[in-house]
């Protein structure tokens, strides 16, 4: 059963999919869950909550050394009235019971084939083990998007698991440590890790988006490091370029450089 939606079959370069239709319309699903965030600089768009909320990620920021200690979204940008207004209207969503079935709407309408690929959090983090099996449920009912999630909440993680849940294919959760420069966490299929220093310390994959810039252009650590502060920028770094390795499976660790 489709609990409330209709089944239809779509096609797309000869490749048969399974997709949700529903009757609500983006802009009452938008009232409910809130707006997504366009994140410019990966593909695709997000969707985040405020980075106060985040069970473990508050406690983190207080302890220096950790991967949440400079955190970029608990100052700046994020602390614009605007922005906690989105964000609050985000996380009050969570409780509605049509969140789902918002979200699903949402992203159908914010994705496409040549773009298939969603983040959840670009601030904040999974609430409980009722909202990730929420968003287990989204991805679910959006199988031709590539779902990426990186989060903190481990033991939210481990509680799913072991309870018998599934995590499907199209989310990837990414388990992220907490320190900077400290391994991968066990027990996890996908991780990430953040390390102080270029050399790769951890298999899997470093990421280049640090030097990356706007127009896709991948410039070497040595020529990144030379560059004056107007130079970088000018060439706007950070951009994920073709790279999807975050939400690609195969990929067991994405490691970060600190910046």
């Amino acid at each position: 059963p489709c609990s409330g939606y209709g089944c239809s079959t779509s096609h797309h370069t000869g490749y048969k999919i399974m997709t949700h239709v529903s009757t609500m319309t983006y802009a009452d699903a938008v009232a409910i869950a809130g707006t997504p965030s366009n994140t410019s600089k990966m593909p695709g768009k997000s969707i985040g909550l405020s980075a106060f909320s985040c069970k473990t990620g508050a406690k983190l920021a207080k302890i220096p050394g950790s991967v949440c200690s400079k955190c970029y979204a608990l100052k700046g940008f994020y602390r614009m009235p605007s922005v906690v207004k989105a964000n609050d209207k985000r996380e009050a969503g969570l409780s509605n019971p049509h969140w789902i079935e918002a979200m699903v709407v949402i992203i159908n309408h914010s994705a496409s084939f040549a773009v298939p690929e969603w983040r959840w959090f670009d601030s904040g983090d999974i609430q409980s083990m009722d909202h990730l099996m929420m968003i287990v449920e989204v991805a679910k009912r959006t199988p031709w998007i590539k779902h990426w999630a990186p989060t903190k909440e481990l033991k939210i993680i481990r509680a799913y698991e072991k309870s018998g849940g599934v995590i499907p294919s199209n989310l990837i959760v990414r388990a992220s440590s907490p320190m900077i420069d400290q391994p991968p966490v066990k027990g996890h299929a996908n991780t990430s890790t953040v390390s102080s220093g270029v050399d790769v310390k951890y298999a899997g994959h470093r990421c280049e988006a640090y030097r990356t810039d706007k127009s896709g252009a991948i410039v070497s650590h040595e020529e990144h490091h030379a560059m004056d502060r107007a130079t970088k920028k000018i060439r706007d770094f950070g951009h994920c370029g073709s790279c999807r390795k975050c939400w690609s499976a195969d990929i067991d660790n994405v490691d970060y450089l600190q910046h």
